[in-house]
């Protein structure tokens, strides 16, 4: 029963992510709780919110073939990311991959998807999405 009220509630969710990714990344700031709310979606443990930021980076990237327009080189001097930004989350992957190598185990795996790898997608996503001064009312 839980899992059917999740899936409606994500569902709502996504309808707001595909009208304005914007008032997305307000909502989901809004609904930070939600990581209390654990279920198994498709056999994995995960959380509501885990699972609205995974949907929000989704549509993101569906977003006008958006997966085609990123620029993965860090090097170049035209990137849309400010030089601080792309060195901080280069280097957050870097070390959260080593020390996911470190301990190679199932629950590093699911911290490291939790307190990792879910961050960087969020503030991928926010980044990019929020530029004008309304996009930062919107989120405050």
């Amino acid at each position: 029963m839980l899992e059917i009220l999740a899936i409606i509630f994500l569902g709502i969710f996504l309808l707001v992510a595909k009208r304005n990714i914007v008032w997305a990344l307000g909502l989901l700031i809004l609904l930070l709780p939600t990581y209390l709310w654990r279920l198994d979606f498709f056999g994995l443990p995960s959380t509501f919110l885990e699972l609205m930021i995974i949907g929000v980076f989704i549509f993101w990237l569906l977003e006008r073939k958006r997966w085609k327009k990123l620029n993965w080189q860090f090097l170049v001097t035209n990137h849309k990311l400010a030089n601080p930004w792309r060195w901080f989350l280069l280097a957050w992957l870097v070390i959260s991959l080593v020390g996911l190598l470190v301990n190679p185990t199932w629950a590093a795996l699911g911290l490291w998807r939790a307190y990792f790898l879910q961050p960087l997608l969020f503030i991928l996503v926010f980044l990019y999405s929020v530029k004008t001064k309304q996009d930062r009312q919107v989120i405050l």
